[in-house]
């Protein structure tokens, strides 16, 4: 390998390696949360989050977006990894109570796995060491499980709309101090209904739709790792501040992918097209940046 190539990986590989230590801090992020509810847990997990639950250990937002960033920071300034307690997101709703564990460590196994597959087979060592690879499949597969946040960097990726109804969003415009704040909320039950039917049509409609099918059932799957009886949040974290306050109150990209599923479900393609272009025209000038940054 030529010494000027060398240099220029070990400069993408720095490059990269911060980009990834500070995905979860430093690049606008939106976030689709799982809360499970806590009665529905297994034995130990659910003894052992009740006792957090009753301590009233449940963190907020803030708190959580703080811990993410501690441990990014303790991670590009020392190379460690700081030890992360467990915490949860906590709500209440009807009188029952739902957690979602902020999986930190976990988010970080899986972010650094994704990553490494894909960069082309011949230069992954060179990006992620094999063995860190490895150490981190350990983690996903202890684990036993996906997390129970995704996020998205810049934008919110239009398949996630798929899982709301356009009835089910929230806009809270705080006072002038705080952001202003989008978000939607289901139950797992009708998530999972929307998304099949979503398949159903891509499958039926679009001879060439195998990457949008693997895209659904990637969510599915992800889907199915919870309780049918949890709380799925979709929320525009802190990709809302990237949109004007006027323009983020009009948001209305989860109806108008309906609009598109539903004219597709009607055999009317030039209309389905133009919903969809609308919704995806929205997040194109995001979209550019993060393919800039």
């Amino acid at each position: 390998m030529p010494p000027g190539y060398r240099r220029a990986a070990a400069s993408s590989l720095v490059k990269v390696a911060g980009r990834l230590r500070y995905r979860l801090t430093m690049v606008p992020l939106a976030y689709l949360r799982a809360f499970e509810p806590l009665d529905e847990l297994p034995n130990d997990d659910r003894t052992r989050w009740r006792a957090y639950v009753d301590r009233g250990d449940g963190i907020t937002l803030g708190t959580a977006l703080q811990t993410e960033a501690r441990v990014a920071a303790v991670r590009v300034l020392t190379g460690r990894d700081p030890a992360v307690a467990e915490t949860a997101l906590v709500r209440r709703v009807n009188g029952d109570t739902f957690i979602c564990p902020i999986d930190l460590e976990l988010r970080l196994a899986v972010a650094l796995v994704t990553f490494r597959e894909m960069l082309p087979s011949q230069v992954a060592d060179s990006f992620v060491a094999e063995e860190e690879a490895r150490r981190a499949l350990d983690s996903i597969a202890s684990a036993a499980r996906a997390p129970h946040i995704r996020e998205a960097s810049w934008s919110v990726p239009l398949h996630w709309f798929v899982l709301f109804d356009p009835d089910e969003r929230h806009f809270v415009d705080p006072p002038e101090a705080a952001s202003p704040r989008l978000s939607y909320l289901t139950s797992a039950t009708a998530a999972v209904t929307r998304l099949e039917r979503a398949i159903e049509l891509v499958d039926t409609f679009f001879e060439d739709g195998e990457d949008v099918l693997n895209v659904l059932a990637d969510l599915g799957e992800w889907l199915d790792d919870f309780h049918p009886a949890s709380i799925v949040e979709l929320d525009y974290g802190t990709v809302a501040g990237l949109v004007p306050k006027q323009a983020l109150a009009a948001d209305r990209t989860c109806e108008d992918l309906w609009h598109a599923i539903d004219r597709l479900a009607e055999g009317d393609l030039m209309s389905a097209a133009a919903f969809y272009g609308a919704a995806r025209s929205r997040w194109a000038r995001l979209e550019h940046k993060q393919q800039a940054s």
